[in-house]
Order: C-alpha cells, then structure tokens, then sequence
C-alpha cells in the first residue's frame, strides 16, 4: 500500500500547508485591517486639529474684543447696568461663546451676559480663575459643569494685571459645545464612534457624546502615558466612558496644551475581519476534509489565496482614495459654507457688514483652494505653493479687479511643497496680506504690481509680499488684518517683519 501511505502523507502534508496558510491570511489580514483603522483614524484627527486650531483662535480673538471694550477699566471698577448690556450685544455678536465673564482679583463676578445681580457669583475655585491668579496669561480649562447653566462647558479665560503688573482679575468666555459637537456627528457615524478633546495632563476639554447630568469628567492616565512617548500616534485602551476596548488615534495640537483624539471600538473595527476569518475557517475546514480524501483539491486552496491577495490590493487601493475623498469633502464644505456668507453679504444692507462677510468668504476661498489643490494632483498631505499662490492671485486679483486698474500681481515660488499643518496658516496669511495690499496700496487711477515670494531657508522658509504702491504709515492703526496676520504668524512658529522702503514690505519667516 505505498501509493495509499504515500497519497495520505500528501494530504496530511498539504493539510497542513493549507492550515498554517490560512493561519498566515488571517494574521496579514488583522494586521492590515489594523493599519487601515490607524491610517483612517489619523486623517480624521488632522481635520480635527486644523477645527481645533481655528475655534482656538477665533476664541481669543473674542476675548481681545472684550478686553478692548473694556478700556482702561480694570474688573473692580465694573458691574453696572451698561456693562452687562455690553456684555450681552458683544456675545450676541461672538459665534462660539455662549456667555461671557468677567471677574476681579477676589474672583467675584463683576459683570456678565447672564442676568446675575453684580457680586453675587465667586469663581475662586475654578481652574480658569486660580490658573491666572497663579500667574498664567491665557488658559484653557477642562470640562466643567456650569452652576448657572446647569449644563457641561469649558472656558478659555485671560488674566488682566493692574498698572503695577499685579493680578487684577481676568475675562473668560464660555465656548459653545455644539461648535464641536455638531462638527464631531460629521465625521463618521459607526456606533461608538468617540471624537474628545483633552489636556495634555489627560483632563477632558470636549468629546462627542456629552453628559446630561452633573457628574466627574475622568482623567485619562493612559492617554498621559502615550503623549510622553510620542506628539501622534495610536493605542488601545479600555474607555472610561463605557467600558468598550476602542483603537484610538491621538494627535497634539501645536501652540497649545491640547491634544484630539478619535475613537472607535475593536469590535466594530474588526467586524469584517471577524467575518472573513470565519468564513475562511469554515472554508478551510471543508478543504482540509477533503484534502484527506483526494490531495488535488490544493488548486482551490491556491485560488482561494490569489482571491485573498487581489482583495488585499483593492484594499490599499480604497485608502488612497479615501484621502481625496477627504479633501473633496472639505472643499465642498467649505464652498457651501462661502454661500451662505454670499447670501447673508447681499442681505446684510448695510455696505460694512457686507464688507466684512466678503473679507470672510475670501478667507474660506483661500482655505478651500489648499483642499481643491490636493484633490486635483492627487496628494494627500503636501501642497504645493506654487500652485497655490498662482490660483490665489487669479483669484483675489479678479475679486478686487487688479487688471482693470494696472495692477499685476507676481508669484515666484519654484517647486516648494509644505505639509498640510503649515500651507493652511500660510494659505490665511497670503490671502490676508495680498487682499490689503489690493484694498489699500493703490487708491484710484495708480497702478503698479504686488510681487509674492517663498524660499527655503537653511532652517526653514521665508514668504513676502512687496508692492510699490502708496506704503503704510508710520505709525499704523492696530486693527484686526494686523492681529489676523501676527496670529498666522505665530501659529506657523514663526516671526513677522515689515521692511522700510517704498511701498510696504513684509516678511514672515518660519521653520521647516
């Protein structure tokens, strides 16, 4: 019986090359199955950082508006019936907050947009009041429930000092949690989808989900542990929300002490992998039945793994694609957005109200033309400039009529391609300047031309942008294109300089 003996060695042989291949397809498969999950999770943390970022800013900049509307007045010299209805007309006119506060060095309330008799609310036992007492200019607080509202919120508050330099009090505005919330339902709708923001300290900021009765928002030790280790990245934890296992990827957001993450549970991840193992196991197990029957069955086996490895191409083709995706979404966001800008513009009536939505919607245009350009060549994380400041001149310089009134408009920018962290500020920062040189630099019957420049650096880049046009004065009035453009500045780790000569010169320089 040799040929019998020998054609069961076979099968068993090749049962178990079948077992051990099926074993290896399943192992690949988690593995892959994972690095998608990783891939997508941290696409959807950048959107939330460059969402993060802008509510940051915008945040301040409310506070600053307050700050100026106050005056020289310190806290201890407020709290009548103008204050509070000024405080009021201003947090109508504040997109994110949804109050504003302003306290003394005792942390009493002195006025406020709620209908609070003056002195009657004390704060010295919040993070936001104790955090500037101790010496912090501006601060960020976790999650708190509010006494008043009865409802969770977090606060970003900035210290006032007297004429001495000592503590005098601070203003703190309470943010909108449906800015993030509503942008947190937009990003992926599985069940137990997790979208959170914290402190670096592991402290919750904001998170998809938020509570609906008063209760203590935990510290996560775990997500503390994994940013000493790294600025990005991702880790399995056990939630202290629910108790789910979730994959989660983290990601820092520069400047600040913050950090977003996006959760979602192994189980949903896994469930197709889940389902593709049984699948191949029951298969498998027919196989290797028949295998100890008749050994020429392995052809199946072999197209079963040619199938497995096609799927796994498409696989890797889907993710490519979902990048553009991303990025056409965005733009299409974006774009919807700059309607209703255009709409209320031509409602407004009022020609300054009608200004400013303009001056809004060419800074959403100048967003939009990072994410269009990405689309259109393909890329997933690098723009280039080039590109990008072309489209950004045609389009501002037809906006403002450039060529009808002698004005043209010079890019040179070679091949240099930024990281998508640095060409969104930088893109704000081009539209802002090039749209004042257009406005103010030439008053009507001058021309002349506007040149826009960016080079690498030894350590890092240089952008300009210089025009011959009538210059700035000498002693110019800070208004906010001069802090937008500052605060661009400093979101890109970098320094502003104006240059002297004829025309205006300016100079923003940052690493790479």
């Amino acid at each position: 019986m040799p040929q019998t003996r020998s054609l069961r060695l076979t099968a068993v042989a090749l049962s178990a090359l079948v077992a051990g291949g099926m074993w290896w397809s399943a192992a690949r498969d988690y593995h892959q199955t994972r690095e998608e999950a990783e891939s997508e999770l941290a696409a959807v943390t950048r959107l939330m950082e460059q969402h993060s970022r802008a509510a940051l800013l915008v945040g301040f900049l409310q506070i600053s508006r307050i700050v100026d509307a106050m005056g020289r007045r310190l806290p201890r010299d407020m709290g009548g019936q103008a204050d509070h209805d000024r405080m009021v007309r201003l947090t109508r006119d504040l997109p994110l907050s949804d109050s504003v506060w302003v306290f003394d060095a005792d942390g009493m309330v002195r006025t406020t947009s709620y209908d609070l008799p003056p002195n009657s609310l004390n704060i010295r036992d919040r993070a936001y009041y104790t955090a500037l007492r101790d010496g912090a200019r501006e601060f960020i607080s976790p999650l708190i429930w509010g006494r008043v509202r009865s409802a969770p919120f977090f606060a970003m508050s900035r210290r006032l000092d007297d004429a001495q330099g000592g503590f005098a009090g601070g203003v703190q505005v309470s943010i909108n949690t449906g800015y993030f919330t509503e942008f947190y339902r937009t990003l992926r709708r599985e069940p137990g989808a997790v979208f959170a923001l914290y402190k670096d300290d592991g402290s919750l900021v904001m998170r998809s989900s938020l509570p609906a009765g008063q209760e203590e928002f935990p510290r996560i030790q775990s997500l503390v542990e994994a940013l000493k280790r790294s600025d990005d990245g991702t880790l399995v934890l056990h939630s202290v929300l629910d108790g789910v296992e979730r994959l989660y990827a983290y990601r820092r957001i520069p400047g600040h002490p913050l950090v977003v993450t996006a959760g979602m549970p192994l189980d949903v991840l896994f469930a197709g992998w889940r389902e593709r193992t049984i699948r191949s196991g029951v298969i498998a197990a027919a196989l290797l039945a028949t295998l100890l029957i008749v050994a020429y069955r392995l052809g199946s086996t072999l197209r079963r793994e040619g199938e497995l490895r096609a799927r796994a191409e498409d696989l890797l083709a889907d993710k490519e694609v979902l990048f553009q995706e991303i990025h056409h979404r965005v733009k299409n966001n974006l774009q919807i957005i700059a309607s209703f800008l255009t709409m209320q513009a031509v409602r407004s009536g009022d020609p300054k109200t009608a200004a400013a939505f303009e001056e809004a919607l060419t800074r959403l245009q100048s967003m939009g033309l990072v994410h269009q350009i990405l689309y259109e060549q393909n890329e997933a994380t690098e723009v280039s400039m080039d590109s990008y400041l072309r489209a950004l001149s045609a389009s501002i310089g037809q906006t403002f009529g450039a060529g009808d009134r002698g004005i043209s408009i010079e890019v040179q920018a070679d091949d240099t391609r930024l990281s998508l962290d640095q060409a969104v500020p930088l893109a704000l920062l081009a539209n802002e300047a090039l749209t004042n040189a257009l406005k103010h630099a030439f008053p009507p019957g001058r021309g002349g031309q506007v040149r826009l420049a960016l080079a690498r650096q030894d350590s890092g880049f240089s952008f300009s942008l210089s025009d011959d046009g009538v210059g700035m004065p000498r002693t110019p009035k800070p208004g906010l294109g001069m802090t937008i453009l500052s605060a661009l500045a400093r979101q890109l780790d970098g320094s502003l300089a104006w240059g002297a000569g004829p025309g205006t010169n300016m100079t923003v320089s940052f690493p790479a």
